[in-house]
């Protein structure tokens, strides 16, 4: 069977219309994506700028802490070497060698 030529027409146009509604639905929602990525990145930089300074990460070397085994009679044998260093205090370097 074949469809007249009005029917057509009519399907036609009311394809058309849905696909220029359809489009301009998509165009209206990535130009506003648009605009809200172009907010963020250029507008609100600074604080973005501010925020990742302060997540950032200080990477220190931490000295291995001593360790101590007492042997039957009290005796300390070190494991590891002493601790050295500006963060150790002489109590602790003291301590250390009982």
């Amino acid at each position: 069977m074949r469809r007249s030529r009005a029917d057509n027409d009519a399907t036609h146009t009311r394809l058309t219309r849905r696909a220029a509604l359809l489009g301009g639905a998509q165009l209206l929602f990535m130009g506003g994506l648009a605009a809200r990525m172009r907010y963020l990145q250029v507008d609100q930089a600074d604080q973005f700028r501010l925020l990742a300074e302060e997540n950032r990460i200080n990477i220190r070397l931490i000295p291995p802490p001593g360790v101590r085994f007492l042997t039957a009679t009290a005796y300390s044998l070190p494991i590891t070497c002493p601790p050295t260093g500006s963060s150790w205090s002489a109590k602790m370097r003291a301590t250390w060698k009982r």
